[in-house]
């Protein structure tokens, strides 16, 4: 009976493994490759391109998911879990809104008079939480926890770990698009800690819907913010993250502390016991 459930995790994980591989390689690179030869022949403005990039990479993943029969586990949704999901993450809600509220607060008031570019960013932003929850909890974090026939509390630790560190290296890609290394470090830092608090709330609700939500609205924020300040703020703000990558300190010693306590000791049971319930 284990060799049957350990063949069963195994061939599970390797799907997982199969299809998310291929959704990270199709996704980012042929949709920029698609984007780049319509850029040649139609006069398309950069926000435009990356909505449609955007859209490309979430209906390409949607259909790898379905063609995977991952549809199932991974856009499951139901009142319960969706409610249980935002008392969950109501920490990263408040974070989100928070900033949210004070970015519009902060913001230069010219920079609200371009409605095609907040409608742009608004779109985008969401497109970009949808896309990323969608792969890398509903299939990379799965994919790391099939592979453990075996679940415990330190399969899952793992798991996420090495999704997390997934998500937070795909951010090497920005150096193509001529971005600092130090702005990509500190990058690469910050969205792997986020990504174990992303999926800390997803091992804890099983609802990828509120880790979209949590996902979009926290990216969005930080957009907002960036894109609504003055040329001396955007500059001194770019200082301050090349002389020292303390700047981020805050934020990554808050998504640790939140990833530390929604998977502690007495939540780690339930969880353990949901992820076998999967294969039941």
């Amino acid at each position: 009976m284990y060799r049957v459930e350990e063949r069963m995790f195994k061939e599970q994980a390797y799907r997982y493994f199969l299809f998310g591989i291929l959704a990270i390689a199709v996704s980012f690179f042929l949709s920029d490759w698609i984007l780049w030869e319509m850029a040649k022949h139609a006069n398309l403005s950069g926000d435009i391109r990356e909505i449609l990039g955007e859209v490309f990479r979430l209906a390409f993943l949607i259909a790898i998911i379905f063609a995977g029969h991952m549809q199932s586990r991974i856009l499951a949704s139901d009142r319960e879990s969706f409610a249980h999901g935002l008392l969950t993450g109501l920490p990263i809600l408040a974070i989100a809104i928070a900033q949210l509220v004070l970015s519009f607060i902060q913001a230069d008031p010219g920079y609200f008079s371009h409605t095609e570019l907040v409608v742009s960013t608004i779109m985008i932003y969401t497109l970009t939480g949808i896309f990323e929850e969608l792969l890398f909890r509903g299939v990379v974090l799965n994919a790391f926890q099939d592979a453990f026939a075996k679940k415990s509390a330190k399969t899952i630790w793992v798991s996420l770990i090495l999704s997390a560190l997934t998500f937070g290296l795909m951010h090497l890609t920005n150096l193509a698009s001529g971005q600092d290394g130090v702005g990509t470090l500190m990058q690469v830092i910050e969205a792997t800690a986020a990504g174990l608090c992303f999926g800390a709330v997803y091992l804890r609700c099983r609802n990828i819907w509120v880790v979209v939500i949590l996902h979009a609205l926290t990216d969005l924020s930080q957009s907002i913010g960036t894109n609504g300040q003055t040329a001396v703020d955007v500059q001194n703000t770019n200082v301050n993250a090349a002389t020292s990558i303390l700047s981020i300190l805050p934020s990554l010693v808050i998504l640790l502390g939140l990833t530390l306590f929604l998977l502690r000791r007495s939540k780690m049971e339930a969880i353990v016991s949901t992820n076998q319930d999967d294969f039941v």
